[in-house]
């Protein structure tokens, strides 16, 4: 997890235990070494699940990964911690397969939570 200045957009690494604050803005750094398709959700502590990437409100940001290139997700954006203070859980799928993102998003309406 990488905390991102959203004026520069420079980021920094932070400590897996690091406690977030309202107006943060966070991203995911990581390194496949295969070709594959990048998925981000996020349950929200309501229990909604909502996409983050791809999703229409960050279009341009790619969810096509290659094979040993480092990249930060959102690379333009960063996610804005908010209002009320809660337990976000971000939810990353990394699959060689497109389909998979439709079974899982099916699956997660099935669940009811």
């Amino acid at each position: 997890m990488v905390l991102v200045d959203p004026d520069s957009g420079k980021s920094q690494t932070v400590d897996a235990n690091r406690l977030f604050r309202k107006g943060d803005c966070v991203a995911i750094e990581f390194e496949t070494n295969r070709s594959a398709y990048l998925y981000v959700l996020a349950k929200q502590s309501s229990g909604n699940w909502q996409p983050l990437i791809p999703s229409r409100e960050m279009a341009e940001e790619s969810n096509i990964l290659n094979p040993g290139e480092k990249i930060r997700a959102p690379l333009q954006y960063c996610f804005e911690l908010g209002d009320p203070p809660c337990t976000e859980t971000l939810f990353v799928i990394v699959s060689r397969d497109p389909k998979d993102v439709f079974q899982l998003n099916e699956g997660i309406k099935g669940t009811g939570t």
